[in-house]
Parts: structure tokens; C-alpha cells; sequence
């Protein structure tokens, strides 16, 4: 009886933390704009056959949100693939609310990885911001993070942190930026926000594993 509480316990404070995120995806090129509310912590949205979005060909934008917990993301945009002509310009936003977990300023890392080809012109870039107000979208000057890119053909990755102190509730925004130069470009990329780890965590996993390794060892001995 005292196993099935126990249960009972952990399963509670599992759901608990379980995500109930309004992820939303918003898409703009010139004076289009799109916003797509997902369900569950996932939203995705791709351009319906024969049509496109101001000129952009959608095949795939999909992202998760883990609010209101950070680990192993605050916000995953891990599909994104696009081919555009012209001159128009598109910006794909991913956000949510309701994050919870404490975050100390500057503690928020943002990466973007991506692969273009194409025109030689073309260019992306990633931007995210923390938003201590909670607002869906939130961009304030003082939450931005950071910004990755601007990559041109064939791309690249990188992480950047920054941002100011998470708490008690905020939300979390991913901007990633795509631009022609002109010319006729497919994009892939993908892109988060997590935290810093804490010293403390980085040692109590060090510690972790040494424990491991010093198992394994005496398993072997004997």
C-alpha cells in the first residue's frame, strides 16, 4: 500500500510539471503575417500545395515548448525548412508563457544551427528574448539575449547567452530571420533557448559520474 502512495506521489508531481503550453508560431513577410497556435507544447504549421506565403514555399516550421520548465528546453525549434525567391524577407517567431523556474540574468543560452543553399547573398540569423512580463511575443530591449548569425551559404552554429533574470513567471521568444538576397534559396535550420547550468549542477553530475566510473571499475576487478 505504502509502494502505491509512493507511486501515487511521484506520478502527481510528474503531471505536475508537465507542460500545458500555448506554443505559438507567428510568420511575417512584407504585410503578410500568420499566427498558428499548437496544442499539448507543439504547434507546426507548412504552405498547403500550390500555394505559398508571400512568395516562400513552407515546408516544414515545427517547434516545442517544455514551459514551464527550461531542461532540456524553454523553447525547440527543431525543424525549419523553407525555399524563397525575390526580395521579400521572412521571420518566423516561436513563444510561450508561463515559464517558471528561476534563472539568474545573463543565464539564458540561445543556438542556431542552419544550412543554405543558393545565392551567395543570402543570409539568416536567429535573435531570443526573455520577457519577465509573460507576454506571448514579448521582445523587450532589456530581455534580449542575444543574437546568432547572420549566416550566409553553406551556414554555420552558434550559441550565444545572455538575457535578464527569469522569474517568477516569463515568457521565452525564438526569432529566426531568412533573406534572399535576391535570388532563389532554400533554408534549413533549427533553433532553442535553454539555461546556463549552475555551478552546483555542473558538480553534482561531475561527481555523478565519477561514482559511476568507480563502479564499473570495481565490477570489473571482481
Amino acid at each position: 500500500m505504502k509502494r502505491l502512495l509512493g507511486l501515487g506521489v511521484l506520478l502527481g508531481a510528474l503531471f505536475a510539471n508537465a507542460a500545458f503550453a500555448t506554443v505559438e508560431l507567428k510568420l511575417v513577410s512584407g504585410g503578410t503575417m500568420l499566427i498558428v497556435v499548437g496544442a499539448d507544447g507543439d504547434v507546426s504549421y507548412k504552405t498547403p500545395k500550390l500555394t505559398t506565403f508571400n512568395g516562400w514555399t513552407i515546408s516544414m516550421a515545427a517547434g516545442s515548448s517544455y514551459s514551464p520548465s527550461t531542461t532540456p528546453f524553454g523553447l525547440d525549434e527543431y525543424t525549419l525548412t523553407v525555399k524563397g525567391g525575390g526580395t521579400s524577407e521572412l521571420d518566423v517567431y516561436l513563444s510561450d508563457t508561463g515559464f517558471n523556474v528561476p534563472v539568474s540574468a545573463g543565464g539564458f543560452m540561445s543556438t542556431f544551427s542552419a544550412t543554405t543553399t543558393g545565392n551567395k547573398l543570402a543570409l539568416t540569423s536567429q535573435k531570443a528574448w526573455v520577457d519577465p512580463g509573460n507576454a506571448i511575443f514579448g521582445t523587450s530591449a532589456a530581455g534580449f539575449i542575444g543574437t546568432v548569425g547572420p549566416f550566409a551559404p553553406t551556414g554555420g552554429k552558434v550559441t550565444v547567452a545572455g538575457g535578464e533574470a527569469g522569474g517568477p513567471l516569463y515568457s521565452l521568444t525564438l526569432e529566426q530571420i531568412f533573406k534572399t538576397g535576391g535570388g532563389v534559396v532554400s533554408f534549413s535550420a533549427d533553433g532553442n533557448i535553454t539555461t546556463v547550468p549552475e555551478p552546483a549542477s555542473v558538480v553534482l553530475f561531475g561527481t555523478m559520474l565519477v561514482l559511476c566510473a568507480s563502479r564499473m571499475r570495481r565490477r570489473r576487478v571482481s
